[in-house]
């Protein structure tokens, strides 16, 4: 029997199991669909392992689970449909995918469409659950997610440094030091900064409540911390230009607190910056040292890779290059595009998972293969989702309006990095994972306190 056949019939069965535990335990599938999220290279698997491809995430079979949990809690009457106003853009743009993959026709295009039903299902899936449950499964989902990914982060490091194999770490050899001469961890996730990309929905979450409650849930700081470290560790430049976005958002949504809070902390803020800085510098001495490559110190490695020859590597010039194609396929496509995902597939006749043109950049990505109409349906959701969300912001209070300060401050931050790699619209999940927490926070009127934050 093959074995893409064989793969294939046992995914559908786990995916149809547990969409019968989450019938009964809605709670259950939200919080191990939260904690699926930064599962990206480490627990997934090839349908097909001789093309290895399409590959296959735990958070993509959970939350198969999810829909069809939901399914059937909907049959059988036993909760409501959710649809947040933004919604109806994200079809609106699904509604140009479809024109879009029958002007192409081309069979890698078709196979995105599906994918783009799917995520659009999960997002009105997770935006209904998070209405209707308890919003503590989300917070809890988060911490404990967030400490356990923090924590293996912190392994790789140690673990490459000490000369432990790419098998023991999970890193991938190109990120280790005799790689690349110095380590950069990426978690369980697939590159480096997808891995600091998924960060922020932690870090700005777990960071909007620690405004609110001032450090109270003395888990939730430790947490905190150690996320803010991996986060440095990635070294990922894109990640760093979009967390200083995000946390701008951040202080100004939580202005009247966070100014208060930043100066009664002022002394453990700073001393965490310093210490981040100086594990970085020392973490990458060692792997300099050890790895016994180039004839420069840590810091002239780091000033290089991070700023003096930025310019010069292969990845900025290769994004140069397809971002030049992105905008020639968009002038001789300028209406429809090439069909989502069809960057290469429809342009070059490569397939998907093989292909090396991506412009690297998702406005330009969807710019040519959706065309102006998929452009402006795509984006249009983005802006009312984030209109919607701090619409709700300002009416909630406590927790509630903690986690929409967090979240709001996280997409944001996720679609300004999103700039600098593609991969947001096909590939991951916890994007639309934290747009679809954002959405059910921003649909739901029920306003919940925590110790220490005020009525507003």
């Amino acid at each position: 029997m093959n074995i893409a056949f064989i793969l294939t019939l046992a995914t559908l069965l786990a995916a149809g199991l547990l969409g019968l535990l989450f019938y009964l335990r809605p709670g259950w599938g939200l919080g191990l669909f939260i904690f699926s999220l930064p599962f990206e290279r480490i627990g997934s698997y090839a349908l097909n392992p001789a093309t290895g491809y399409p590959l296959i995430h735990p958070a993509q079979i959970i939350g198969a689970g999810l829909i069809g949990g939901l399914v059937l809690r909907l049959l059988a009457r036993r909760t409501q449909l959710v649809l947040p106003k933004s919604l109806w853009f994200l079809l609106a743009f699904l509604g140009s995918a479809f024109i879009s993959a029958n002007l192409v026709r081309v069979q890698e295009v078709w196979e995105i469409f599906v994918w783009l039903i799917f995520i659009t299902l999960l997002f009105v899936t997770i935006a209904t659950l998070v209405a209707k449950l308890d919003k503590r499964i989300v917070r809890k989902a988060l911490v404990i997610t967030a400490l356990l990914v923090s924590i293996f982060g912190l392994y790789q490091l140690v673990g490459d440094l000490v000369g432990l194999p790419t098998q023991a770490t999970g890193l991938r050899v190109r990120y280790t030091k005799e790689g690349l001469g110095f380590t950069r961890i990426q978690g369980p996730a697939l590159e480096p900064l997808y891995y600091a990309n998924y960060l922020f929905l932690p870090l700005f979450v777990l960071l909007a409540l620690q405004v609110e409650t001032g450090f109270d849930n003395k888990l939730e700081g430790v947490t905190t911390v150690l996320v803010f470290l991996n986060f440095v560790l990635t070294l990922s430049r894109g990640a760093y230009a979009s967390g200083v976005v995000g946390l701008v958002v951040l202080m100004v949504l939580l202005r009247k607190r966070f100014f208060g809070w930043a100066k009664k902390r002022g002394p453990l803020i700073a001393g965490l910056i310093l210490g981040a800085v100086i594990l970085v510098l020392a973490a990458t001495t060692l792997s300099v040292s050890i790895a016994k490559k180039g004839q420069f110190s840590a810091p002239t490695v780091l000033k290089n890779f991070l700023v003096t020859k930025v310019f010069e590597t292969g990845s900025f010039t290769e994004r140069v290059r397809d971002q030049k194609l992105a905008l020639k396929i968009f002038h001789e496509h300028p209406v429809f595009g090439v069909g989502i995902g069809g960057f290469g597939a429809a342009y070059y006749g490569c397939k998907i998972g093989k292909c090396v043109y991506r412009p690297n950049n998702q406005a330009l990505e969807v710019l040519a293969e959706g065309g102006v109409v998929g452009f402006t349906t795509f984006h249009l959701f983005l802006l009312m989702l984030l209109i919607y969300g701090w619409r709700a912001f300002r009416q909630a209070e406590g927790e509630q309006r903690a986690m929409l300060a967090g979240l709001l401050a996280a997409t944001v931050a996720m679609v300004v990095q999103s700039q600098t790699f593609s991969g947001f619209l096909c590939c991951l999940t916890y994007t639309w994972g934290t747009l679809g927490l954002l959405a059910g926070l921003s649909t739901t009127a029920k306003t919940t306190k925590v110790k220490g934050a005020s009525s507003r």
